[in-house]
């Protein structure tokens, strides 16, 4: 539940938790998706905004710094760069399935 000075939204906690502390791109984007991301590079820090879809649902969501990019060694990002490989090797492999069921079956969207 979120308390403010006009009340409280209900709300159930997430189940990766409520605060994600400098947690670069690449992770929200594997979280939440890339819409997601990008709502929250425009969002203005220390205010609340949503509700913001993603694949995991409705969220309300305070950025509470920006930190600026840096090159970080391999070493420190490995599991981001390995987590990163297998979601894009994972879409392409889905996108190339359904178009395969695509062309053996008549598929209205």
């Amino acid at each position: 539940m979120v308390r403010s000075n006009t009340g409280s939204i209900e709300g159930e906690d997430f189940w990766l938790g409520r605060v994600f502390p400098r947690y670069g791109d690449s992770m929200v984007r594997g979280i939440f998706g890339q819409s997601f991301v990008d709502t929250l590079k425009t969002a203005p820090e220390g205010r609340w905004i949503g509700p913001i879809p993603s694949p995991r649902g409705w969220h309300f969501v305070k950025k509470s710094e920006r930190i600026a990019s840096a090159i970080i060694p391999f070493p420190a990002i490995k599991d981001q760069v390995r987590q990163d490989y297998m979601i894009a090797h994972s879409n392409a492999a889905i996108q190339q399935a359904l178009a395969s069921l695509k062309e053996e079956f008549d598929v209205e969207e």
